[in-house]
Order: structure tokens, then C-alpha cells, then sequence
């Protein structure tokens, strides 16, 4: 009776805690996206962690019937008692599987994110950036704008626009800005207003405002904006407003005309389009040619841009990855040992098996089979828990333009390398298993 309250006891409250998790993401998610929505998620995810895992017993059997539904159809004696094993004691199969669930659930909240942010970045670099050769540094310290100056020099008709970032004061808070020249709309695609005036923006100075940051400041064209440079002060002319920051990721692009009120002027990128009097081969040669006269320097096509820009976000998640898998082995850990406690609780069960007739092996794989279920289903709870709160960030972060994308592949995967873990982690309380000496096993207490 004690027992049974206390299990009644333990779901009321993991369907309380759960109920208020998800509360916390619906919340999070209807206050609009940006980071206080993702910390909602972040807040609503740790909930439902705690949630599930109070609930998870519940889900222990019917999931351990599932699995083994193939032993059952082949009437394979071993399969069904593992089955009988994980289901006799739920508690301790969902307590076994709860850290497996929230380290799956953690890497497939990053899978769901980094596959939705490349997909996403790729296709912003694909339909919004229109250069044909990208400039950048081997280093990530910016290099001189001497190299642009060399490529207009030497590449008869080509645009080529500089990039550059800094900090400001505008309106008395620190804002990070971008530089441009007025032209940047030949290899951004930011949307441009037509009423903007991009030649005293280039002659005079003063800065392209984002949309939305127009509309919160009551900012129009014409208007200024007293800002405070690290080298003195000056009145930003609002020349422009752009609608679409996807790429330039700035709300206030500066004329680098006011550049030299920064400590340094130099450029993170240059964006050339080749003019119509040269072919793509003899503008990759000359720009070749400019880049080699500036070590740390180095030239990429629009292709190998992407690829590039991409190949940084994988070592981003990769290192993310090596984290998790520290969880994932603890949890394994967890395994190996609460079988090797059920296998010394069983001791005269198993040696009652072996002595009506099974084998070792048998035995061995029994373990093993009640390994792989506790393993996939702790891996099938974090799968489905993940999906959530990885579709949750994802829209948490809509407004930064990234879309959802689930990659289906790689989360199979994921189910199936932890069902072999689960396999794995089960081999030393197996061996142990089958390797008892029937008659002491029989003869324990």
C-alpha cells in the first residue's frame, strides 16, 4: 500500500512538473522569438527533463513489449525474458535509461539545431549573397583595405564592396554596426529602399537603418543620430532603410566614410563581382595574384565561401557533440552497473534457469537483450523529448532566419548506435552471468 501511494505520489507529481514545462515553452514561444524565448525553452526543457523522467515507469513496459515484439514472433525464450526483466521492475529500468534520455534528448536538440542553421545559412548565402569572389582573412583579424583598393586597380568594371564591424554609442547605448559602401546591394541582397540616397550616404556619410529599428526609434530618412565613435563624435544622417538583415545581421549599416572615427579600418570582408569585360577565370587569376601580395589573406568563390563558412559551424557542433558523448558514456556506465546489481540480485533465479537447461550463451544473451532495451528506451524517450524542444529553439530563433530542418538520418542513427551502446555496456554483467556456478546460484540466498 506504501508502495503504491508512493508511485501515485511520484507521477501526480511528474505530471504536474511536466504540465508546467510545457507551459513554459507555450509561453515562451507566444511572448515572440529572440533570446528570452530561448531562455523560456532552456527553462521549459529543464522541467519536462525532470517531468519525464518521474513519468517515464509508466512507459517502461509497454516500450520493453514493443521491442522484443520480434522475440516474441519468433518465440525466442531469451528476448522474452529480458522483456520480463525490464518490465518486472520499471522504476528501476526507467531510473537506469533517465541519463541515456537526457543525453540523447541533448544531442538531438543539437542535430535538429545545427542541421536547421547550416540549411539555413546555406540557402541565405545562396539566394541573398551575389558576389562572385569573397575576400576574407586566414586569421579572423581583418586585413588591410589596401587589398580591395588593389582588386578595383587591377580587375577592369568589377564591384567590389568592403565589409567591416565595430561598436558605437548611438542614442547613448553601445551598438554594434557594420560598414558598407552604398553600392552593397550589388552583393547583399538587404532590400534597399528605393527612397534611400546612396550617393550622400557615400560622399557624406551616415548610416542605412533596419526596418524594425526604424520603426522603434520613429526614425525616417533625413533624421540624426548623435553617436559617439572611439575617436570622437559625430551626427549619423539616416541615408536609407533596408529591409532585410539576414546576411548583414546589423540594424545600422555606417558609410565607411565615418570610418576614420574608429581606432582601425580594417576589412573582415570584400564582396567582388566581376565586371562584364572579364570572365570568371581571368578575375579568379587576377584577384590570385592581388591576395598572394597579402599574407593571411585568401580568396574564395561563392561555392567555397559557403563551404567554408559552413565547415566552421561543423567544428562548432562537433565540439558540442564530443561534450554529450561524455554523458552518453556516464550513462552506459549506469548500465553496466544496475545490471551487474540485478544480475547479483537474481544470482539464484539465473542458476535456477541454468540448471533447467540454459546454456550460457543463452544466459549471456539475455543480459545483453535487457541492456539493449534499457539502452533504446532511454534513447526513444530523449529522441521524442528532443524533437520538441529542438523544433522549440529552432522557432524560439525564427526572427534570426533559420528554418527548421530534422535530420531523420542521423537521429536513426543515434537510436541505433545506443541500442548497440546498450548492447555493449551489457557484455561484462552478462559473462557474468553465464559464468556462475549453478549450484552455488542455486544454493543463495
Amino acid at each position: 500500500m506504501i508502495a503504491t501511494n508512493s508511485g501515485r505520489r511520484r507521477y501526480l507529481w511528474g505530471g504536474l512538473v511536466t504540465v508546467l514545462g510545457v507551459a513554459a515553452l507555450v509561453q515562451g514561444l507566444l511572448a515572440g522569438s529572440g533570446g528570452n524565448a530561448a531562455l523560456a525553452v532552456g527553462v521549459a526543457a529543464l522541467l519536462v527533463f525532470i517531468g519525464v523522467a518521474m513519468l517515464s515507469p509508466l512507459a517502461a513496459e509497454p516500450v520493453a513489449h514493443f521491442l522484443t515484439l520480434p522475440a516474441q514472433w519468433r518465440r525466442r525464450v531469451t528476448g522474452l525474458l529480458a522483456r520480463e526483466n525490464a518490465a518486472r521492475n520499471p522504476r528501476r529500468t526507467a531510473s537506469t535509461s533517465a541519463a541515456l534520455m537526457i543525453g540523447l534528448a541533448l544531442v538531438t536538440l543539437i542535430a535538429i539545431f545545427g542541421a536547421s542553421a547550416k540549411d539555413s545559412f546555406g540557402a541565405a548565402i545562396d539566394a541573398q549573397t551575389r558576389a562572385d569572389f569573397v575576400i576574407s582573412s586566414e586569421t579572423f583579424q581583418g586585413f588591410s583595405p589596401e587589398v580591395a583598393a588593389a582588386i578595383r586597380a587591377r580587375l577592369q568594371g568589377a564591384t567590389v564592396v568592403e565589409i567591416r564591424t565595430g561598436s558605437v554609442q548611438l542614442a547613448g547605448s553601445a551598438t554594434n554596426v557594420s560598414g558598407v559602401s552604398g553600392n552593397v546591394e550589388r552583393v547583399f541582397d538587404v532590400a534597399l529602399r528605393g527612397s534611400a540616397r546612396t550617393d550622400d550616404y557615400d560622399r557624406d556619410g551616415g548610416v542605412f537603418v533596419y526596418q524594425d529599428e526604424a520603426k522603434a526609434k520613429h526614425l525616417k530618412i533625413g533624421d540624426t543620430i548623435p553617436a559617439v565613435f572611439p575617436k570622437g563624435q559625430r551626427s549619423l544622417t539616416v541615408q536609407g532603410i533596408f529591409d532585410n538583415q539576414k546576411v548583414v545581421q546589423s540594424d545600422y549599416l555606417v558609410s565607411l566614410t565615418d570610418w576614420s572615427l574608429f581606432d582601425t579600418s580594417t576589412d573582415m570582408l570584400a564582396m567582388v563581382v566581376k565586371g562584364p569585360e572579364s570572365t570568371t577565370a581571368s578575375a579568379r587569376r587576377t584577384i590570385d595574384a592581388v591576395v598572394k601580395e597579402f599574407p593571411g589573406v585568401k580568396a574564395e568563390d561563392k561555392t567555397q565561401f559557403k563551404e567554408s563558412q559552413l565547415a566552421q559551424l561543423d567544428q562548432i557542433l562537433g565540439l558540442m557533440y564530443v561534450l554529450l558523448l561524455l554523458a552518453v558514456v556516464i550513462a552506459l556506465i549506469g548500465i553496466v552497473n544496475t545490471l551487474a546489481l540485478s544480475v547479483f540480485e537474481r544470482t539464484r533465479e539465473i542458476g535456477l534457469l541454468r540448471a533447467v537447461g540454459m546454456t550460457r550463451r543463452q544466459t549471456s544473451r539475455m543480459v545483453r537483450n535487457e541492456a539493449f532495451i534499457v539502452a533504446v528506451f532511454g534513447a526513444l524517450l530523449g529522441l521524442v523529448v528532443g524533437i520538441v524542444f529542438g523544433a522549440a529553439i529552432v522557432s524560439a530563433l525564427s526572427n534570426e532566419g533559420i528554418a527548421l530542418s530534422v535530420p531523420v538520418g542521423q537521429l536513426v542513427t543515434f537510436v541505433v548506435l545506443a541500442g548497440i551502446s546498450g548492447v555493449v555496456a551489457g557484455w561484462w554483467p552478462a559473462r557474468h552471468a553465464a559464468h556462475l556456478d549453478v549450484l552455488q546460484a542455486v544454493n543463495s540466498d
